[in-house]
């Protein structure tokens, strides 16, 4: 799980492409390398450790948590301080992710392009833990659309709002399954959420 603050600002809302592509670069492709990092360095070696501090692994820096594989799934969630709302829509989702890890991108404006150097250098560190992913499981050879299924996106006010329901990690694995394979297309976060959860609950 991984938190960025940066907005989606009034520029990028007004159809300018090169600002909205700054934006992405700066909020969902930065916060996806680093969650992709990390699901390498699970998958490599099967434990990550937490540390109180950033920076050099010594006695004054105190070990939080070990967090083990144990063969369970590895699920890639991204954490806004705003709502996007259409993003939340899984499909869209991923697709944009394949976008930005299978395109090359440069603004037909040459004075603009510099401002996509970050979605350059995050559309490369993308493609290479895809190569990367590839070497460890080979379905993705040969079905790439599988590529971000266990990727979601949320803001922090719906992340709190479903943390109100469970009680420790078990009960929020099986809440945040309610909406993880679910496509509404509806772009309203909070109401498909808690739509999924009368449902859960009242089934018939």
């Amino acid at each position: 799980m991984e938190i960025k603050k940066k907005q989606l600002q009034k520029r990028s809302l007004l159809q300018d492409d090169v600002e909205l592509f700054y934006d992405i670069s700066q909020s969902i492709l930065h916060s996806q390398s680093q969650l992709g990092k990390h699901q390498l360095f699970l998958l490599k070696k099967g434990s990550l450790e937490l540390y109180e501090k950033r920076g050099k692994r010594n006695s004054s820096n105190k070990l939080l948590k070990s967090i083990y594989l144990n063969d369970r799934n590895i699920e890639r969630i991204n954490i806004t301080l705003d709502d996007y709302g259409i993003l939340n829509d899984k499909q869209l989702l991923m697709q944009l992710l394949k976008m930005f890890t299978f395109s090359k991108i440069k603004a037909i404006d040459e004075k603009k392009d510099s401002k996509l150097s970050d979605a350059r250098k995050y559309s490369l560190k993308l493609q290479e833990q895809f190569n990367e992913l590839q070497n460890i499981n080979y379905a993705l050879s040969d079905d790439v659309n599988h590529l971000y299924t266990n990727t979601s996106f949320m803001s922090l006010q719906l992340l709190m709002t479903r943390l109100e329901n469970v009680n420790g990690n078990n009960e929020f694995g099986k809440d945040y399954r309610i909406t993880r394979n679910i496509i509404q297309t509806i772009s309203e976060p909070f109401f498909e959420y808690y739509n999924m959860l009368q449902l859960k609950r009242y089934p018939g």
